[in-house]
């Protein structure tokens, strides 16, 4: 939902500031205005949407990671789990369900897919915009505003990302049953 929810996002604010690329877009695509049966306008934009989303959420993802480890390394108070050791933790968690861990592991997630929602809107405009531009071969003109309403999304995410980051690892520290068996890979010795 949420790669979908993005992308539609992107369609809205670029249909906003400038619907005539959109139009000009689907003209270039049928220049006699005829869209083939085999493919209606509205699975055509359902599946600029689903691919624009996913490309967003991967996008989002290359960014997500090395901002978490950064936050992670903020807190002194405790010692940062790697990456892995976090996800290998939700992973666990969200097998136990029914327990305090499994609730807060379900809480996570939907704080982490809210955050996804407001990286991914940021990021779908700018992929569709250079999307429309590359189709189009022209520039595309929009007011500087636009702007900052991609920037207040990434913003926002942002600012999630942080608290979804903090409240990660405190599961983490919190459940020590949910983190698996095994030394941490640090700890480990050769023989």
């Amino acid at each position: 939902m949420r790669y979908l929810a993005s992308a539609a996002v992107a369609v809205v604010l670029v249909w906003a500031f400038d619907h005539e690329a959109l139009l000009d877009a689907f003209s270039e695509a049928w220049p006699d205005g005829a869209i083939p049966p085999m493919a209606p306008l509205g699975w055509v934009l359902l599946g600029l949407l689903v691919a624009l989303g996913l490309i967003s959420y991967f996008l989002h993802r290359l960014i997500h990671r090395p901002l978490a480890r950064i936050i992670l390394l903020l807190r002194p108070e405790w010692e940062p789990p790697t990456c892995r050791e976090l996800d290998f933790a939700r992973s666990i968690r969200r097998g136990q369900q029914g327990t305090p861990a499994g609730a807060v592991q379900n809480d996570l997630d939907l704080l982490n897919a809210a955050t996804h929602f407001f990286y991914c809107s940021a990021v779908a405009p700018i992929i569709l915009l250079m999307l429309l531009a590359q189709a189009l071969d022209r520039r595309l003109e929009l007011p500087w505003y636009w702007l900052l309403v991609v920037l207040g999304f990434f913003i926002c995410g942002l600012l999630m990302d942080l608290r979804a980051a903090e409240c990660d690892v405190a599961a983490w520290h919190e459940f020590p049953n949910a983190r698996g068996g095994g030394p941490r890979p640090r700890e480990r010795r050769t023989p």
